[in-house]
């Protein structure tokens, strides 16, 4: 059982708007703007007070900004935000490496002073740039390779730690080197490359044409031309929760002892995966909804209760699905 002085880390969706349509986000279908039922809204700094106290962010280790739907560009309050947790958060110290804020994000959009600002926060940026300038918009639609890198850029000039994530596909693995040599020629400090879960399936323009493929999965054809009435027959996946296995939890043990979702709403979950679960979407699942039986958490003190309440399903038949998915010895996602 854990308690709110146990938690170390805040995972944070600071919005549900995106200025780009991946073909593998849960917010569209296959890059077709397509809204399977979440709420487009951005977490204000005057929401986030209120369910996170300063006692609470003076005991964090690290603070990420992420998310299931949206991009950190999308909101205009990002810089004030990280800017306030650095403020509260634990100082850097001989001995004592303070709060670690991260954040991951398309950079394709915003301006000078946006980045700007986010540097003087001392925010660890992981720029997800794909490829280069003839490959990296084929997965992140609607965004401009060179508008990402004057962006990183800007940045990077203003004294930010930016790191270079790639993802590995088909279609841009002969460039692995050289983006990893431009990544040091710009002043990236790392370069990350990551292959799985998202290097398959069919990509769809505004219209819905297919316009490329990343991978055919096995066994799963896709028409030329789709339609919002042919998602609605054929998209959404509702996924049955498989046999119970012993679960690892990564968010009470294996990323930051003890680690909490909050969501763009202002929902709280242990992590974004029970968060993914639990909203409209093409993984949405019923179980989530079952065991909370319409409790509203909307704070940290209510969220430990939930946090407690999942514990308790870890090894039974009342496992979540999310939780057998993606946290168990068996699961895909390691």
């Amino acid at each position: 059982m854990i308690n709110i002085s146990d938690i170390r880390e805040l995972q944070i969706e600071i919005s549900s708007l995106c200025n780009a349509r991946c073909p593998m986000c849960m917010r569209n279908y296959h890059g077709f703007p397509y809204n399977f039922g979440y709420k487009e809204t951005n977490l204000t700094l005057e929401k986030i007070k209120t369910i996170v106290p300063e006692t609470v962010v003076a005991q964090l280790k690290r603070v990420l900004i992420n998310g299931n739907l949206g991009d950190l560009v999308m909101n205009p309050e990002t810089p004030s935000i990280l800017a306030w947790f650095r403020q509260h958060g634990q100082k850097f110290k001989p001995g004592k490496p303070g709060l670690t804020l991260s954040a991951s994000t398309n950079g394709g959009a915003q301006g000078r002073e946006f980045w700007q600002s986010l540097a003087a926060t001392g925010v660890v940026m992981e720029f997800c740039i794909d490829g280069l300038e003839d490959t990296h918009h084929i997965y992140r639609q609607n965004t401009v390779f060179e508008t990402v890198i004057k962006n990183a850029q800007i940045f990077i000039a203003a004294g930010g730690h930016a790191n270079w994530c790639m993802t590995e596909f088909d279609h841009n693995r002969h460039q692995i080197n050289e983006a990893r040599e431009r990544s040091e020629a710009l002043g990236f400090k790392k370069f990350n490359l990551r292959h799985h879960g998202r290097d398959w399936g069919p990509v769809y323009n505004q219209h819905g044409q297919k316009i490329f493929e990343l991978k055919k999965e096995s066994g799963k054809t896709f028409p030329d031309q789709i339609t919002e009435e042919w998602i609605n027959l054929h998209g959404p996946r509702k996924l049955a929760q498989a046999p119970y296995d012993e679960v690892e939890c990564k968010a009470l043990h294996i990323w930051s002892p003890v680690s909490m979702y909050i969501a763009s709403d202002g929902n709280i979950d242990p992590c974004c995966f029970i968060g993914n679960f639990s909203k409209p979407g093409t993984t949405y699942v019923e179980d989530v909804h079952v065991l909370r039986d319409g409790a509203t958490v909307d704070t940290l003190e209510k969220g430990v209760v939930w946090f407690n309440q999942i514990i308790d399903t870890f090894d039974t038949p009342k496992q979540l699905t999310a939780c057998n998915t993606y946290c168990t010895k068996k699961s895909w996602y390691q």
